[in-house]
């Protein structure tokens, strides 16, 4: 059974990253899931300015891919682990500091997202793989 309830904790974590655990599995996403973000960004044209919402934008990474990508766009990562903001905010500090990229609280989320006007939406590319994959063929 205490295999069990390390798999269910390991996919949890994969869920809703938090703690010591969560930082883990975060950064290997960030690392991971990079080469399929690459691949799928190459397929969607990505404004140059207008807004840009990467949502369950978890350790950043694709956020960071979007800001690089989008030279005079603003940025916007949402997620809805306290821990992944901070992550991600984190990871990004600079392009916040910069007023390019903006990643709320999850406690401010939805008055934020009530707020929030957006030309153009993307979201994460590696949840959307196979979704991807059939449009590319």
């Amino acid at each position: 059974m205490a295999k069990e309830d390390a798999i269910k904790e390991t996919l949890n974590q994969c869920r809703k990253p938090t703690g010591a655990e969560g930082k883990k599995i975060v950064f290997r996403m960030n690392e991971s899931h990079s080469e399929i973000t690459d691949w799928g960004l190459k397929m969607v044209s990505i404004p140059r300015e207008g807004a840009l919402l990467d949502a369950g934008c978890g350790g950043g990474r694709t956020l960071e891919k979007l800001a690089m990508a989008s030279s005079f766009g603003k940025i916007f990562g949402i997620d809805y682990s306290e821990d992944c903001v901070e992550w991600a905010k984190n990871y990004n500090q600079k392009r916040i500091d910069e007023g390019k990229m903006v990643i709320p609280s999850p406690e401010k989320l939805t008055k934020w997202l009530m707020k929030a006007g957006f030309q153009n939406v993307r979201i994460k590319l590696e949840e959307k793989k196979n979704w991807l994959c059939c449009i590319a063929q």
